[in-house]
């Protein structure tokens, strides 16, 4: 059995390092590990007809796999989650047995809406800008707070981190709407939420919009501007799905009127630009992309990966197999 490691300097040591990678490097006979970043794209396709590996340790940066490189390559173990710019849906239909990090991401980004949530509702960024900048005590804090007790949750998306923020929402007594297409009615209400029958019964709805929902072809700024003023005067936006399902335009627009508090964690280009018209504002909370895995728990996405790499090479069934159907949902 060939295994080749495929992943950017320093991401191994950072994800897997030596002692977790032990089990797995037992199972192997031939182990080549590349750093992508240093090979041209005629140098990557040829490394798959060279070598014919039987499995993949990938990570982000690893370049999209060869179908050639099929029948012989069995099993993609990616390090991370979106798997959709590493191997083709018709791929893993021919048989690719692709595996992510699973639900080990889904606690620590809700935790991260939570807390943009939070943020936005006590006014942080204002009293960040008036201490920290303009080192004044401000009047009137305590009447421009609000809690999250008992606001309307709105959530957009109804992922493996939507579920996980309802779980976090319930000690708040947070009534929970969601929407997300295709999704059956049975599940939100398994979790305590209410289906709301379209976006804009979604967002006309609330007090606090979380958005969470994959970027896909089909959602790609579906939150326009329309939707965003159907938000409450000083109600909450917040997005620590993808950039792109907003139209970043329209959000800087309402934002720049601050009506709108709002929290950031993605954007449609990222780093945003130095120009960036979000910069600055009092209303808007921002966070660089930290939703999680946050790098504390990148080690349990190696063990879990290294575990899959183990189990194939000895012909047990793998944890966390992304589906083609969870492919043509997954951003």
């Amino acid at each position: 059995m060939k295994l080749l490691l495929a992943l950017r300097e320093p991401y191994f040591d950072q994800f897997v390092g030596e002692e977790i990678f032990a089990p797995a490097q037992s199972c192997y006979s031939d182990i080549r590990r590349v750093d992508p970043a240093a090979l041209s794209s005629e140098q990557w396709q040829a490394l798959f007809s060279d070598f014919a590996p039987n499995a993949v340790l990938t990570c982000w940066g690893t370049p999209f796999i060869p179908s050639s490189a099929l029948p012989t390559l069995g099993h993609v173990a990616h390090l991370c989650g979106s798997v959709r710019h590493l191997v083709s849906r018709d791929m893993i239909e021919r048989g690719l047995r692709v595996t992510n990090w699973g639900s080990i991401h889904a606690p620590v980004v809700a935790e991260c809406a939570l807390m943009l949530v939070l943020c936005c509702l006590r006014r942080m960024t204002r009293w960040s800008f008036s201490l920290h900048r303009d080192h004044q005590w401000p009047a009137e804090r305590s009447q421009m707070a609000r809690t999250l007790y008992g606001r309307r949750v709105g959530i957009h998306g109804f992922g493996q981190v939507a579920r996980a923020l309802v779980q976090l929402l319930k000690p708040f007594g947070c009534p929970m709407h969601a929407y997300s297409a295709g999704v059956p009615q049975q599940l939100y209400l398994d979790h305590g939420v209410t289906p709301s029958p379209s976006l804009e019964a979604l967002f006309a709805s609330c007090d606090v919009l979380v958005e969470v929902e994959a970027l896909t072809p089909a959602t790609q700024h579906t939150v326009t501007e329309a939707l965003l003023r159907l938000l409450p005067c000083g109600g909450v936006f917040v997005n620590v799905g993808r950039g792109a399902v907003v139209d970043e335009a329209a959000l800087i627009r309402v934002a720049q009127e601050g009506d709108l508090e709002i929290g950031l964690d993605v954007y449609e280009t990222e780093p945003p630009p130095a120009d960036s018209r979000f910069f600055g504002l009092p209303n808007v909370t921002l966070s660089p992309h930290i939703g999680g895995p946050t790098s504390d728990l990148w080690r349990n996405c190696g063990q879990m990966a290294v575990e899959n790499l183990r189990r194939f090479a000895r012909g047990e069934p793998l944890q966390n197999l992304v589906t083609a159907t969870q492919f043509d949902r997954a951003t």
